[in-house]
């Protein structure tokens, strides 16, 4: 998915801002096929990776998403997790050892970080961008799964 980069604020800044205190800290928001970008910060090709995750998945209303995504923790959860596998895969692309366990520790860093609300611990991080593909795709099933019966 292409992504169109907007130097603005997204549509629910006022709910995000309240949600994850984001306003004044360089930080990249999603909507569909748009990257909204405020601070005009620099958005490296691993990242834009991550976004265009997120984008994919709101499809077809990201309002509805957005939504889902600050009133539900494990919503949310499954969500970074998705994006930060697809980032933390892209990075370790052809790299050295060195290289894919140095985007492991800054992709983990940031999973388990405070802009998501410290969500998991390190490891539980490490394991879900460790996890084998079909493994975390049935969890995400189950997850869907479960989310349609409630």
């Amino acid at each position: 998915m292409t992504q169109k980069i907007v130097h603005d604020f997204p549509p629910l800044m006022k709910e995000i801002n309240a949600k994850f205190n984001t306003l004044n800290r360089s930080v990249i928001y999603s909507w569909g096929n748009i990257i909204y970008n405020p601070t005009r910060m620099y958005i490296p090709p691993s990242l834009m990776v991550h976004e265009a995750v997120h984008g994919r998945r709101q499809q077809p209303n990201p309002g509805v998403w957005w939504v889902l995504y600050l009133a539900n923790k494990s919503f949310r959860f499954l969500e970074e997790a998705a994006a930060h596998r697809a980032e933390y895969q892209y990075l370790c692309g052809n790299g050295s050892r060195l290289q894919r366990r140095s985007a492991r520790v800054c992709v983990s860093k940031r999973l388990c970080g405070g802009l998501y609300g410290h969500m998991v611990k390190r490891r539980q991080a490490n394991n879900i961008l460790d996890m084998p593909e079909h493994e975390f795709d049935r969890i995400m099933s189950a997850a869907v799964e479960e989310k349609g019966d409630e």
